[in-house]
């Protein structure tokens, strides 16, 4: 018989997260594995920009060789951006694309997309996490009939909630038991129709679950002891039992003596990127271009108040601090129900933050743009072609551009002073720190070119990458010179750590074993090992059976 090569990601599945249930018991399938198999943990080294780590791992190579940072396109010219979803995969294929002697079947992979060269399934879009790309199926119509068969998606593009609306939560913690089951009942439809040789599928459960969870099921959120009362249960421990639940059944259908991985490609923990990328970043630049203008307020020379534990919408609540310099415009805003006010305000004119205009509300955004309208950094894009640099939309990285002139379209920085204002924005974010703990909120900046000019098309359209700390949520920072931005409400409870997880069960791994080392970009090479095909040269990584080395196709 012969025997498959199971992957099985778990979505953003954090590993001291997975420890800790393993060890009180809750994760007895994933436990046997790894009691069988190796266990370490992965690494993802690069910019975690829009969940980058999972075209890393569909490539098996950094997408920075082929351009591909997130899924923003930005045009310089208009300061305008725009989604593009996945990679194309037309320079590099999947490592799934195997060719005619491997038959593999690929299930609900977040960033992939259907290509040639797939001797077997493909079905995508499913119901994974944010999948950037259709719902779709190769055979064509294999999608429709597994949805007739087993059902759709209840958490496909509604797996998002705000961590102040524990309904959300509740929404979300209640579907994911029937999503990961449908899912785990279409693989194992496909398990039973072929002898498969790779079988790679994904469960987003631990992803939608830590972004809408994590401040009432893990202890380091600063929410945690105010709103974990409220709810009954451990919502994060369910979703991961969910997928220990789903990996049993899968192991059970393999071959006798078949390969199995158990992977994420990356992590999660307390969110400690939404509010610096959505408002701090963005706000901390307005006032650098402004420096006697605020375009959200702050409780500056007050106490600092306690976090916020109530909120309907993040949105309306941070939009209702944005300052305006017409003192009566600014009143109604602050004092009046936003649906009234929203109404009145074509008669009262724009406001103006600055003397070139006013921001553009999150509303606004989403009735002309499929851009993320809560990521408060698209909020300035009216003031980019003023302002000296400006955040562009991202995920977990910040992304700073400078406003070069002669490449960007109203560019009001000399060439000549480019570098002069990378490093006063680079000592500016430096210096910022959370306003309760007094944490720097920056770990580090990656300035990714030295000339504005750089002709290069595989760089990010960024000039600096601002890489966040991880050790405290900030609901409000203090900005040397610049004054405080915040308090606001927390938006999502979890965001992206770097670091994922591997277990693999191999007749070459002993059993009990660890490894240490290891990156996302080996997944690829050690999955591909195991079929016993050729390794694409354009891997970056190395197998994690070591003794598994077939060689490279040219």
């Amino acid at each position: 018989m012969t025997k498959t090569v199971l992957a099985v990601g778990w979505d953003s599945a954090e590993p001291r997260v997975l420890e800790h249930y393993m060890q009180t018991g809750s994760l007895p399938n994933l436990k046997r594995l790894r009691e069988r198999g190796a266990y370490g943990e992965l690494q993802f080294s690069g910019p975690l920009n829009a969940e980058l780590p999972w075209t890393t791992f569909i490539l098996g190579s950094r997408p920075a060789e082929v351009g591909y940072w997130d899924f923003f396109n930005y045009d310089p010219q208009r300061y305008r951006v725009s989604t593009r979803a996945a990679y194309e995969f037309s320079e590099r294929q999947p490592f799934w694309a195997l060719g005619d002697a491997h038959k593999v079947a690929v299930v609900d992979v977040p960033q992939g997309r259907v290509v040639e060269g797939v001797n077997g399934v493909q079905v995508l879009g499913w119901g994974g996490h944010s999948p950037q790309g259709p719902t779709i199926s190769d055979p064509p119509g294999l999608m429709a009939e597994l949805v007739a068969k087993h059902g759709e998606s209840p958490l496909l593009h509604k797996d998002y909630g705000q961590t102040l609306r524990l309904q959300d939560m509740e929404r979300i913690r209640a579907q994911i038991p029937t999503n990961a089951r449908r899912r785990t009942a279409i693989c194992r439809d496909l398990m039973q129709r072929e002898a498969w040789d790779l079988f790679v599928t994904v469960y987003g459960e631990p992803h939608a679950s830590g972004h809408s969870a994590w401040h009432v099921s893990w202890p380091d959120h600063p929410l945690y002891d105010v709103l974990r009362p409220r709810v009954q249960g451990d919502p994060m421990r369910e979703a991961y039992a969910e997928c220990d639940r789903a990996l049993g059944e899968l192991v059970e259908a393999l071959p006798p003596g078949s390969p199995v991985v158990v992977f994420s490609v990356h992590g999660m923990g307390a969110n400690t990127k939404d509010l610096p990328n959505g408002l701090f970043l963005p706000e901390t630049l307005f006032r650098y271009s402004f420096p006697q203008c605020r375009a959200m307020t702050g409780k500056e020379g007050e106490p600092l108040p306690a976090p916020y534990t109530e909120c309907l919408s993040w949105s309306l609540e941070v939009w209702l601090s944005k300052h305006d310099q017409n003192p009566l415009r600014k009143a109604l805003l602050q004092n009046m129900h936003w649906g009234v006010f929203s109404r009145l305000e074509r008669f009262l004119g724009r406001g103006k933050v600055c003397e070139h205009g006013d921001l553009v509300s999150p509303y606004e955004l989403a009735r002309e743009t499929d851009v993320v309208p809560w990521m408060g950094s698209h909020w300035y894009r009216p003031l980019w072609p003023h302002m000296k640099a400006f955040a562009l939309p991202s995920f977990s990285d910040g992304c700073v551009r400078v406003n070069v002139r002669g490449r960007d379209g109203q560019g009001v920085v000399d060439p000549q002073d480019y570098r002069r204002v990378c490093d006063e924005v680079s000592e500016l974010l430096e210096g910022m720190v959370d306003s309760r703990r007094g944490i720097k909120m920056v770990s580090g900046i990656t300035r990714l070119r030295d000339d504005p000019f750089d002709p290069d098309p595989t760089k990010h359209a960024a000039d600096l990458f601002v890489h966040w700390q991880d050790d405290y949520a900030a609901d409000c920072v203090e900005v040397p010179g610049h004054g405080r931005i915040g308090p606001v409400p927390h938006y999502r409870a979890g965001s992206h750590l770097s670091k994922g997880f591997a277990v693999i069960c191999h007749p070459d791994v002993e059993p009990g074993s660890t490894f240490e080392g290891g990156d996302v970009l080996d997944l690829a090479p050690t999955l591909v090992s195991m079929t016993g095909a050729a390794l694409s040269p354009h891997f970056q990584g190395k197998s994690l059976v070591p003794n598994l080395s077939p060689a490279r196709s040219s």
